[in-house]
Protein backbone atom coordinates (compact mmCIF):
# COMPACT_ATOMS: atom_id res chain seq x y z
CA UNK A 1 0.00 0.00 0.00
CA UNK A 2 1.41 3.74 -0.58
CA UNK A 3 1.39 6.44 1.99
CA UNK A 4 0.87 9.64 1.71
CA UNK A 5 1.57 12.11 4.52
CA UNK A 6 -0.23 15.18 4.44
CA UNK A 7 0.91 18.08 6.90
CA UNK A 8 -2.05 20.00 7.98
CA UNK A 9 -2.33 23.37 9.66
CA UNK A 10 -5.44 24.21 10.68
CA UNK A 11 -8.16 20.87 11.88
CA UNK A 12 -10.65 22.26 9.86
CA UNK A 13 -8.98 22.02 6.49
CA UNK A 14 -8.31 18.82 5.10
CA UNK A 15 -7.54 17.36 2.15
CA UNK A 16 -11.48 17.54 1.70
CA UNK A 17 -13.00 15.37 -1.75
CA UNK A 18 -9.21 14.41 -2.51
CA UNK A 19 -8.81 11.99 1.09
CA UNK A 20 -11.64 9.32 0.27
CA UNK A 21 -10.45 9.72 -3.57
CA UNK A 22 -6.81 8.92 -2.97
CA UNK A 23 -7.77 5.60 -0.17
CA UNK A 24 -9.98 4.31 -2.67
CA UNK A 25 -6.66 4.63 -4.96
CA UNK A 26 -5.25 2.48 -2.60
CA UNK A 27 -3.17 5.40 -0.65
CA UNK A 28 -3.23 5.29 3.08
CA UNK A 29 -3.30 8.53 4.32
CA UNK A 30 -1.41 10.46 7.20
CA UNK A 31 -2.11 13.59 8.90
CA UNK A 32 0.31 15.78 10.79
CA UNK A 33 -1.33 18.49 12.37
CA UNK A 34 1.16 21.36 13.60
CA UNK A 35 -1.88 23.11 15.01
CA UNK A 36 -2.17 20.98 17.24
CA UNK A 37 1.07 19.70 18.00
CA UNK A 38 3.93 22.55 16.96
CA UNK A 39 6.74 20.19 17.74
CA UNK A 40 5.78 17.66 15.60
CA UNK A 41 8.53 15.68 13.55
CA UNK A 42 8.06 13.22 10.68
CA UNK A 43 10.50 11.05 8.37
CA UNK A 44 9.33 11.94 5.10
CA UNK A 45 11.28 9.76 3.41
CA UNK A 46 8.52 6.69 4.56
CA UNK A 47 6.53 7.91 2.42
CA UNK A 48 5.61 7.76 -1.57
CA UNK A 49 4.32 11.03 -1.24
CA UNK A 50 3.98 14.61 0.23
CA UNK A 51 0.82 17.21 0.34
CA UNK A 52 1.25 20.23 2.16
CA UNK A 53 -2.18 22.16 2.85
CA UNK A 54 -2.08 25.87 3.38
CA UNK A 55 -2.81 27.86 6.75
CA UNK A 56 -2.81 31.01 8.34
CA UNK A 57 1.02 31.57 8.46
CA UNK A 58 3.62 32.87 5.67
CA UNK A 59 7.06 31.10 5.18
CA UNK A 60 8.68 34.22 6.57
CA UNK A 61 6.97 33.38 9.96
CA UNK A 62 9.16 31.00 11.39
CA UNK A 63 9.85 32.38 15.10
CA UNK A 64 5.72 32.16 15.14
CA UNK A 65 5.32 29.34 13.67
CA UNK A 66 8.28 27.03 14.38
CA UNK A 67 7.25 23.94 12.49
CA UNK A 68 7.75 25.79 9.22
CA UNK A 69 11.66 25.16 9.72
CA UNK A 70 10.93 21.24 10.17
CA UNK A 71 8.59 21.49 7.23
CA UNK A 72 11.12 23.05 5.19
CA UNK A 73 14.03 20.40 6.07
CA UNK A 74 11.58 17.65 5.86
CA UNK A 75 10.74 18.15 2.10
CA UNK A 76 14.57 18.48 1.35
CA UNK A 77 16.31 14.93 1.22
CA UNK A 78 18.33 14.51 4.15
CA UNK A 79 22.21 14.70 3.85
CA UNK A 80 21.76 15.99 0.41
CA UNK A 81 23.61 18.72 -1.52
CA UNK A 82 21.33 21.85 -2.09
CA UNK A 83 21.73 25.17 -3.09
CA UNK A 84 19.66 28.30 -2.45
CA UNK A 85 16.62 28.04 -5.20
CA UNK A 86 17.33 31.64 -6.41
CA UNK A 87 20.82 30.52 -7.17
CA UNK A 88 19.47 27.95 -10.19
CA UNK A 89 18.99 29.19 -13.53
CA UNK A 90 18.45 28.37 -16.86
CA UNK A 91 19.24 28.76 -19.83
CA UNK A 92 18.55 27.01 -23.43
CA UNK A 93 20.28 23.53 -22.72
CA UNK A 94 18.67 23.11 -19.04
CA UNK A 95 19.33 24.46 -15.13
CA UNK A 96 22.46 25.67 -14.50
CA UNK A 97 24.77 27.61 -11.72
CA UNK A 98 26.80 30.65 -11.34
CA UNK A 99 29.56 29.20 -9.13
CA UNK A 100 33.14 31.09 -7.71
CA UNK A 101 36.27 29.94 -8.85
CA UNK A 102 38.84 32.87 -7.58
CA UNK A 103 37.74 36.10 -8.51
CA UNK A 104 34.93 34.89 -11.08
CA UNK A 105 32.17 33.66 -12.04
CA UNK A 106 31.49 30.07 -14.36
CA UNK A 107 28.67 28.47 -15.70
CA UNK A 108 28.15 25.24 -14.53
CA UNK A 109 25.00 22.61 -15.71
CA UNK A 110 23.16 21.15 -12.92
CA UNK A 111 21.46 18.22 -12.81
CA UNK A 112 18.69 18.93 -9.80
CA UNK A 113 16.59 16.48 -7.78
CA UNK A 114 13.80 17.07 -4.61
CA UNK A 115 13.26 20.60 -3.68
CA UNK A 116 11.61 22.91 -0.71
CA UNK A 117 10.08 26.09 -0.73
CA UNK A 118 14.09 27.63 -0.68
CA UNK A 119 16.62 24.77 -1.19
CA UNK A 120 17.04 22.57 -4.62
CA UNK A 121 19.21 19.24 -4.67
CA UNK A 122 21.68 19.02 -6.66
CA UNK A 123 22.28 15.78 -7.88
CA UNK A 124 25.07 16.42 -10.80
CA UNK A 125 27.66 19.43 -11.53
CA UNK A 126 28.03 20.85 -7.95
CA UNK A 127 30.23 19.95 -5.10
CA UNK A 128 29.91 20.38 -1.33
CA UNK A 129 31.94 23.37 -0.54
CA UNK A 130 31.16 25.35 -3.80
CA UNK A 131 30.08 29.04 -3.54
CA UNK A 132 27.19 29.84 -5.75
CA UNK A 133 26.26 33.06 -6.77
CA UNK A 134 22.81 34.65 -5.81
CA UNK A 135 20.78 37.38 -7.37
CA UNK A 136 21.98 40.71 -7.97
CA UNK A 137 20.98 43.99 -8.84
CA UNK A 138 23.04 43.39 -12.41
CA UNK A 139 23.06 40.34 -14.33
CA UNK A 140 25.83 38.36 -14.08
CA UNK A 141 27.46 36.23 -16.90
CA UNK A 142 30.01 32.87 -17.08
CA UNK A 143 33.46 34.79 -16.34
CA UNK A 144 32.36 38.02 -14.91
CA UNK A 145 34.90 39.44 -12.20
CA UNK A 146 33.49 39.50 -9.11
CA UNK A 147 34.35 39.86 -5.56
CA UNK A 148 32.58 37.35 -2.65
CA UNK A 149 30.10 38.93 -0.42
CA UNK A 150 29.46 35.96 2.23
CA UNK A 151 25.50 36.35 3.97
Amino acid sequence: MRKLLVFQHAASEPLGVLDPMLRRRGFRVRYVNFGRDPQATVEVGRYNGLVVLGGPMNVDQATAYPHLLAEIEASVVSGALTIPKEALRRDANGFGALTLAGDAVHWRAVKTGASSISRVQILEGAAEGDAVALPTDFTLHDGDKVSAVYP
